[in-house]
């Protein structure tokens, strides 16, 4: 079962975030966290989406649509933190949740989904285009603030 997550799956989703950095040791955790997810839900054109076996989270990802002055107004959105559960990976998991996302998208009108990843190993990069995107159509840069 694909569904929205909710602010009762934020465990099983931070557990899975686990699973996809490893060493990130600046995950939001208590009032952060619950304050963060609340922003969330009130914005109408973010989603989470989760896949469950069962009772049990094993695939989620996020989808955001940003509006957009050309193509005709319509919006286009950003994928991010497609991940499965590390048991769970090549069962064709983060497919389906990602096709999910890509249905609230087009829904929505918008005109392309691009997807953001930090991986950089051929079995992220061919994962997603299986997934029907394409590498070399837009490149992206990263800018993270300065610190003193």
């Amino acid at each position: 079962m694909i569904r929205e997550l909710s602010a009762n799956d934020l465990q099983s989703l931070v557990r899975l975030y686990g699973d996809l950095h490893e060493s990130d040791s600046d995950a939001a955790s208590g009032e952060t966290l619950l304050s963060v997810w609340e922003t969330i839900e009130a914005d109408l054109g973010i989603r989470y989406l989760g896949l469950f076996a069962g009772k049990n989270l094993v695939s989620a990802c996020d989808i955001g649509l940003i509006p957009y002055l050309i193509r005709g107004g319509r919006p286009y959105a950003l994928n991010e933190n497609v991940v499965p559960d590390r048991l769970c990976r090549g069962c064709g998991y983060g497919r389906k949740v990602l096709e999910a996302a890509w249905r609230f998208a087009w829904d929505r009108n918008c005109y392309k989904v691009m997807l953001m990843t930090s991986r950089h190993d051929e079995g992220t990069s061919d994962f997603c285009e299986s997934a029907g995107f394409k590498r070399h159509e837009k490149e992206a840069f990263i800018a993270r603030p300065r610190t003193s």
